[in-house]
């Protein structure tokens, strides 16, 4: 089978050329834990692959993470996004932000993400924040597992840009995402009919 080497579907379903490139005065940096590397179901790579202003490093490799620079950027407010935090963004909260943001966002399962979280908020003083309740997520994988609340990297990202002012953004990831979705549906269709 004649499969892309990164979105991993059948070349007819492939959907890599429609990934946008979007320019954020957010930052972005996903912090992948090593288990999610090679995944197809990940979407925060997708995510990462559609923000200019972002990037990803990956927790766990063997590697020590103490040592990443740059974790607190200059001329940015830099904010870790935790599933349990006190500090929920809302619209009093970004009234008190007075610098762009430099989210960082853990991605792997729900036990993985907190702990990333709690490791890296720790060693590099970063302050927390949480994002208010979202309803169920379009992905399948995250509502059986009940992960991040049940919503998925990608869409979890999608809401802090929209809280942070920069809904066309949050909009045009909402819309690979739910592409990706389709074409995997489609996959499984046609795998379906095949057995």
């Amino acid at each position: 089978m004649d499969l892309c080497s990164i979105c991993q579907l059948i070349k007819d379903l492939c959907y890599c050329h429609l990934i946008p490139e979007l320019d954020t005065c957010t930052r972005i940096s996903f912090i992948l834990h090593n288990s999610e590397l090679g995944r197809a179901s990940n979407t925060g790579y997708l995510a990462h692959r559609s923000l200019i202003n972002s990037d990803m490093r990956v927790f766990g490799d063997g590697k020590d993470w103490r040592q990443w620079q740059q974790m607190n950027l200059a001329g940015y407010e830099t904010l870790i996004l935790s599933s349990r935090s006190s500090h929920v963004v809302s619209p009093q909260f970004m009234q008190a932000i007075e610098k762009p943001i430099h989210l960082v966002v853990p991605d792997g399962n729900w036990r993985q993400g907190h702990s990333m979280t709690r490791k890296l908020a720790f060693q590099f003083g970063l302050r927390t924040v949480s994002l208010p309740q979202m309803p169920s997520s379009y992905y399948p994988l995250r509502r059986r597992h009940n992960e991040q609340n049940g919503v998925s990297t990608i869409e979890a990202v999608a809401k802090a840009l929209d809280l942070f002012g920069e809904g066309d953004a949050s909009a045009r990831l909402n819309e690979i995402f739910k592409t990706m979705l389709d074409r995997w549906l489609c996959l499984g269709h046609s795998e379906s009919s095949k057995r």
